[in-house]
């Protein structure tokens, strides 16, 4: 249902190339995944179009193994929240854990698209660590 909601990100997407390039499918799709909903909603006319290249990035906050990551997509294992079967970092009893960084926009889980995309549909799930910018400048 959010997917759907929220897919009017990538009608508008759609649309304004259309009218710019006179293309409607951009060559890629870049979203950052949280909680997922607006990624779902930026990827949801695109999915079924080969042309276009979906990319998905997720925070690595110190790094995936660091201890201090939100890479749910890394180490997330299945579990229930919100009714929803999905990824979520949790300890091994089940408890859900907090991500880092601690922003409101990071979830513990992901949307459950995410992690029902078919492989061959998304080109790469890139995962962003806190260096400093002009570290990874150089």
């Amino acid at each position: 249902m959010v997917s759907r909601f929220q897919s009017v990100i990538s009608e508008e997407i759609r649309k304004q190339l259309e009218e710019k390039t006179g293309n409607p499918n951009p060559d890629y799709v870049v979203a950052c995944i949280g909680g997922g909903s607006n990624a779902a909603g930026t990827y949801y006319h695109f999915l079924n179009e080969p042309d276009v290249k979906i990319i998905a990035v997720e925070a690595a906050g110190k790094g995936v193994h660091s201890g201090h990551s939100a890479a749910t997509t890394q180490l997330g294992k299945l579990g229930i929240i919100h009714a929803a079967k999905t990824l979520l970092m949790q300890t091994d009893d089940g408890q859900i854990t907090e991500p880092y960084p601690r922003a409101w926009t990071t979830r513990a889980s992901v949307h459950c698209m995410h992690i029902c995309m078919n492989p061959a549909v998304v080109l790469s799930w890139l995962l962003l660590t806190r260096k400093p910018w002009q570290q990874r400048m150089s």
